[in-house]
């Protein structure tokens, strides 16, 4: 994928977090890391709908009162493995024509991602000396971009072993791994920053197995089984309902791997078959924007109508913010901003 390299960067912001305060009892909620949103973006609007309401209008919290809150960032770390199998020939082109545009978008949102790429710049399976990475070349660098933000992992994704090489990447054991955009060593590999939100997004047309291990399993069931990193997994992957034409997209097979890693953190699932990458683009992109700003509730709200939202110690209204009951989370809606320094909590009469 000759040129790809160059293209790619971002910029960094990590934000720190106040608590906010409430009445009731107050918890705060330890998953400041949170998965996203169902797949299918199902909610339920919040609306004060509470026939009892105190002198500001905001509806009363009973005995059971409970506060959740955690930090926001903007700060994301973006984990790719992509695929470079000889199976992805037919996707090879939408992959690199698509992968630095996922990125720019990420960039210019609220976002600051920090990028970890991990592919090879040789097939799998080819016995030659490693090639170093393409060169970054001053017409691919936009003057907007900031290549150390960036960090590239010569590693090989097979076939079948692509959550393999991604337990290795987080646990640490590719430092030595690590380059620059234009292929040189970085002396000190980027670690993931504390506070930061992981993501990961896998590129495959094919599933994971146990068939070329990695010294770890390759199965969804076996994948940070502790939840240590909580990260929320997503696949631009082969799905049962593929649109396949020959010499454009031929799957090798279904991600069911990665379908039920993204089921059950809250990822996004995106056909690789799609004829318009732009869609995938902006449907990723607004699915970790959306992931960035959630809460994860410690309880079952016993109304959800009367849910209390505070963003910096300021209530908002209920077109700032929706209640997802399959998941039990409160997620900002897109065109609410939030800078550095700010918490953001939920008050509700829980189900006890």
């Amino acid at each position: 994928m000759k040129g790809l390299w160059g293209a790619m960067a971002a910029n960094v912001l990590l934000i720190a977090c106040s608590g906010g305060s409430f009445k009731g009892n107050q918890t705060r909620n330890s998953d400041s890391s949170l998965n996203g949103l169902a797949a299918d973006g199902s909610g339920i609007d919040g609306s004060n709908s509470s026939k009892e309401l105190n002198p500001d209008g905001t509806p009363v919290i009973g005995p059971h009162a409970v506060t959740d809150f955690v930090k926001l960032s903007t700060g994301i770390d973006l984990l790719i493995a992509v695929d470079t199998s000889g199976s992805m020939k037919e996707e090879s082109a939408a992959v690199q024509n698509n992968l630095v545009k996922i990125i720019q978008t990420l960039q210019t949102s609220k976002l600051d991602p920090m990028i970890h790429l991990m592919m090879s710049s040789r097939p799998v399976g080819d016995k030659r000396a490693p090639a170093p990475m393409p060169a970054a070349t001053p017409s691919v660098l936009s003057a907007d971009l900031d290549p150390t933000k960036i960090a590239l992992i010569d590693q090989p994704i097979g076939s079948h072993d692509a959550l393999g090489h991604l337990t290795h990447l987080l646990n640490g054991d590719y430092k030595d791994k690590y380059k620059d955009i234009k292929g040189q060593p970085l002396s000190t590999a980027p670690g993931l920053r504390a506070g930061a939100k992981i993501e990961i997004l896998v590129i495959s047309d094919d599933n994971g197995t146990n068939d070329q291990a990695t010294s770890v399993s390759n199965l969804a069931k076996d994948f940070d089984v502790s939840n240590t990193f909580k990260a929320t997994l997503s696949g631009i992957v082969g799905l049962p309902d593929s649109a396949q034409a020959a010499a454009v997209c031929q799957i090798a097979a279904v991600g069911q791997e990665y379908i039920s890693l993204a089921t059950k953190t809250g990822g996004s699932l995106l056909d690789i078959c799609a004829k318009d990458w732009t869609v995938l683009i902006d449907r990723f992109s607004k699915d970790v924007v959306s992931r960035s700003a959630s809460i994860l509730l410690s309880q079952v709200p016993i109304d959800p109508a009367s849910i209390i939202v505070n963003l910096d110690g300021k209530n908002l209204g209920p077109e700032s913010w929706t209640y997802h009951a399959a998941e039990n989370r409160v997620v900002l809606k897109p065109e609410v901003a939030f800078e550095s320094g700010m918490s953001f909590g939920v008050n509700y009469d829980a189900k006890n």
